[in-house]
């Protein structure tokens, strides 16, 4: 089935001639939005899969492709902005249909609850453990392949499934990616900058350094509102630099980090290209580890995601 029916996107506002105003408004407010694309065009793995809790601009994953945004919840104005929302008192509500959400509760025998994540444990589902829940399978290297020809062409679909365990699971580490893409957790990280200097970046280049690894070690479970708590073990990673410039870099950088794309985006080298010429202030510096740490944990999420799926049956998803 499509995507759980988010009635409001980006693209569809702007080709009516709209303001943006009408759909941002919602991310004013707490929320989450996934931004995606309906279709790419030319060769490459569709990858074009982000969560933001603000407001975005139009090429947030790609540069060519149009973005939609899909905000996870509605604020309303004194009106609903289809009849076929799923029905909640006034105040914020669910951007899901009344379709989507009684599909997915026949499938996994559960209690709808309007707002948060619910209790998964008593069989009460919320609208963020099904946002988690996606995030996760949009990121399943899995599905990026077995669906690639399909996200080619269209929006992407979601599997639902009817194994709990499968579900909690998925959920738990889609709210990871979620809280390192959305929250900007990641913090506290291996990733140095040790050399003092100008800190003006004028050549951004990686170089593999053999001596540098980060060490792997037991993912200890984190707090997980939707299911189980998912535990997994991480191997050394091989890592290198990035300079900015003659004297100074970012160490403990591994190279899949640094050719890790979301999009149309190298994030690690696009943002400091973005910043050249320019000297990095403290905060800074610490952002570009942050992100370079979210970037490694999202890779090994995303292989912990298809692990999941395989120890539950595999694909298709049941």
């Amino acid at each position: 089935m499509l995507i759980p029916r988010y009635l409001y996107y980006e693209k569809a506002m702007i080709e009516r001639g709209d303001h943006r105003y009408d759909l941002m408004r919602h991310l004013f407010h707490l929320n989450l939005s996934l931004i995606t694309v309906r279709r790419i065009e030319g060769p490459g793995e569709f990858t074009h899969f982000f969560a933001s809790s603000r407001i975005s601009v139009l090429h947030s994953t790609s540069a060519k492709e149009g973005n939609f945004v899909f905000p996870l919840y509605l604020y309303p104005n004194g009106k609903l902005p289809e009849a076929d929302l799923f029905a909640h008192e006034n105040g914020r509500r669910p951007n899901l249909s009344a379709e989507f959400v009684s599909q997915f509760c026949k499938r996994l025998d559960c209690k709808f609850v309007p707002d948060g994540f619910g209790r998964p444990s008593k069989r009460e589902v919320g609208p963020e453990c099904i946002f988690n829940y996606a995030y996760a399978l949009f990121h399943s290297p899995t599905y990026r392949e077995r669906y690639a020809e399909f996200l080619r062409a269209d929006f992407p679909r979601l599997p639902l499934t009817s194994n709990r365990d499968l579900f909690g699971e998925l959920a738990g580490l889609g709210h990871r990616l979620v809280d390192l893409h959305a929250r900007g957790e990641g913090k506290n990280t291996p990733v140095r900058f040790p050399v003092n200097g100008t800190d003006e970046v004028r050549d951004v280049r990686f170089q593999a350094v053999d001596s540098l690894v980060i060490p792997g070690a037991k993912r200890m479970g984190s707090f997980n509102p939707c299911g189980p708590v998912v535990t997994g073990s991480w191997p050394d990673m091989k890592a290198g630099r990035v300079w900015i410039n003659d004297r100074q870099y970012f160490e403990g950088v591994p190279e899949s980090a640094w050719a890790f794309r979301i999009g149309g985006y190298l994030p690690a080298q696009r943002w400091l290209k973005d910043r050249m010429g320019r000297a990095l202030g403290y905060e800074e510096q610490a952002e570009y580890q942050r992100i370079i740490w979210a970037l490694v944990e999202t890779g090994r999420l995303m292989a912990e995601i298809d692990a999941s799926i395989q120890q539950h049956g595999g694909w298709p998803i049941r």
